[in-house]
């Protein structure tokens, strides 16, 4: 499922096999990208936006949301990729004075090609929140945005992509558990440099998972994650029986541990 660790690494992927190549050929399937505006551009850049990709193609930007199911493949040159453009939504062909190279987006989200003035204008990504694999992501910019959330439950403002963007699921559960923290805890009952400690715990754990392994957040003998779907079996720390519940308007399931995690109005101040 990819979160902002999937779409860094794709990010890397794409960028060591397009930037400063030119588009010799494209074929869309998707009725939202227009290929023939693609045709002899030379790719500029690729960047991750939290779960967002932006490729720059010379003046205009495909931007993909890759979803549940969603992914991009690089093909090299001696591939066959006959089948590619029909299974593909969209395939590039690109080339420069040494080798050429075929990339293709699978089954995403969303893909879209945006001019200048529609990228900065663009419903979601003018919204999006700082991204927490920036480079230049500040940990106490992070703690502000979510304190000024404070009635809200912490499980559910760490998914709103309009805060700070790039964490999913996966890895809320894995670092509310990590950090002590009831996901169901209001953002306000939460101490700041607990805050802090979690943003910072977040993004060291999903650069560790940047290798293209299995993600994990145990590194020993066992299961890869502490609680993420593991409800009704016991914690790994404690023994005690790990819990499932939906948050927020799209019903997004968290996992916790009752006795590592004190319910909300108990402990949420105290240290994990």
């Amino acid at each position: 499922m990819p979160e902002g660790d999937t779409i860094y690494r794709t990010a890397v992927t794409l960028r060591a096999a397009l930037v400063n190549r030119v588009v010799e050929g494209a074929i869309s399937h998707d009725p939202h990208v227009d290929a023939t505006r693609l045709q002899q551009r030379r790719v500029l850049a690729v960047e991750p936006r939290g779960k967002h990709l932006l490729v720059d193609v010379g003046g205009c930007t495909i931007h993909s949301h890759l979803g549940m199911k969603g992914a991009w493949r690089v093909y090299a040159k001696t591939h066959g990729t006959s089948a590619a453009p029909r299974q593909a939504a969209l395939v590039l062909r690109c080339r420069d004075d040494e080798a050429s190279v075929t990339v293709a987006c699978f089954q995403p989200k969303l893909l879209e090609l945006l001019s200048p003035t529609a990228l900065r204008r663009h419903a979601w990504l003018s919204q999006l929140g700082p991204d927490l694999l920036d480079s230049q992501f500040d940990g106490n910019l992070g703690v502000g945005r979510l304190q000024a959330h404070g009635q809200r439950a912490i499980g559910e403002v760490l998914l709103d992509q309009s805060v700070i963007c790039g964490i999913g699921n996966v890895y809320k559960s894995e670092m509310l558990f990590l950090t002590g923290i009831h996901p169901f805890c209001p953002v306000d009952e939460v101490a700041d440099e607990r805050l802090l400690e979690l943003l910072d715990m977040t993004r060291r754990y999903m650069l560790r998972n940047l290798e293209g392994q299995p993600r994990r957040t145990r590194f020993r003998d066992g299961p890869r994650l502490w609680v993420y779907e593991r409800r009704g079996e016991r914690c790994l720390r404690c023994g005690e029986r790990i819990e499932r519940a939906t948050q927020g308007s799209l019903a997004r399931s968290s996992y916790w541990c009752p006795g590592c995690q004190p319910a909300p109005g108990s402990q949420c101040h105290g240290t994990a």
